[in-house]
This record gives C-alpha cells, structure tokens and sequence, in this order.
C-alpha cells in the first residue's frame, strides 16, 4: 500500500509540474496527456490496493471466527470423568454421535466397589470394625489395604436341617486403589 501511495504522489508531481509548463507553452499536451494518464492510473491503483487491503482484513476477521468456532466445536470433544478410574466398557463406536444424557462409557473406580466376605464365627471376633487390615484379592493381584466395614448377620441354622459350611458373618466394605508395592 505504501508502494502504491508513493507512485501516486510521484505521478501527482508528475501531472502538477507538466500543467504549469504545459500552461507556459513549454511542452506539447501529449506530453501532459502521458502524465495525466500516470496520475490517473496510479490512483486507482492506490484505491484497489485499499479495497485489497480492507477485503483481506475482512478474510482475516472470518477466519479468526472460523477458528474461534472451531475450537469451541473441539471443546465438546472432551470427555471427562466425574471420578478418576479405569474405563471398563465403551458404550458407543467412533464417529457416533454424542447424545446428551447418554452415557458413553462405564467407568469402574476404586472407591464405589465393595467387597463382601464371609467370616466365620469363631474369626469374626478378632475384626475391628473401622480397622485397616492388609488383604490380598487374586482378581486384583495386589496387595490392599481394606478398613473393615459392617459386619452382617447370615442366615442361623434351622435345627434339624443339614448346614455344609459353619455359622459365618459377612463382612461388607469398599475398596479403595490398591498400591503398585
């Protein structure tokens, strides 16, 4: 832009200095016909660079919408979990299409398990309720440490009828994250 302002006030030189020789029958009107010309020429010039100019501000503002749309558009492509945990089942393929209210995937976190074991009698005496205590779970395959829950009545034998196992309690309590030890 300032290229082409520079050539029209060059070419406006030009054009005022041929009018005043022109005037003073110093040279020929073809000679300021040319410069007239020149003048002319390089302002539109300078009006096209201009128009140039305020379009592509205006590419630029459209584009900077686009992206601005674009990233709003990414910000739904987030997922976020409400607790920290380990995705277990994927509820939907990708390229579908995210429904609101929909879950999308399952997601199994420590600290909403629950172990329940069946402790006998004679056992259940040494169990401090709100005690931790280490504890090995095969499915797991780590060591955990477990605070013993509520302690549940099972069902007493009823005289006269076979019992295969001896009298028990259930213990219930959730798991927390088991360590990497």
């Amino acid at each position: 832009m300032e290229e082409a302002a520079a050539s029209l006030e060059q070419a406006r030189a030009a054009f005022e200095r041929s009018q005043l020789l022109f005037e003073k029958h110093i040279i020929p009107s073809q000679k300021l016909e040319v410069d007239k010309a020149g003048f002319l020429t390089a302002r539109a010039r300078l009006e096209q660079v201009k128009e140039a100019v305020t379009a592509a501000r205006t590419d630029i503002r459209r584009a900077e919408q686009v992206v601005a749309e674009a990233q709003i558009s990414l910000e739904y492509t987030k997922i976020l979990a409400p607790e920290t945990g380990i995705v277990v089942q994927r509820l939907v393929d990708p390229g579908d299409q995210a429904i609101p209210g929909r879950a999308l995937l399952k997601i199994q976190t420590s600290g909403f398990l629950q172990l329940e074991a069946h402790v006998r009698e004679g056992v259940i005496q040494h169990i401090v309720r709100d005690k931790e205590y280490d504890v090995n779970i095969q499915t797991v395959d780590k060591p955990c440490r477990l605070l013993s829950g509520k302690s549940l009545p099972m069902p007493t034998r009823t005289p006269g009828r076979f019992w295969s196992r001896p009298a028990c309690r259930k213990i219930r309590t959730s798991i927390p994250a088991c360590s990497d030890d």
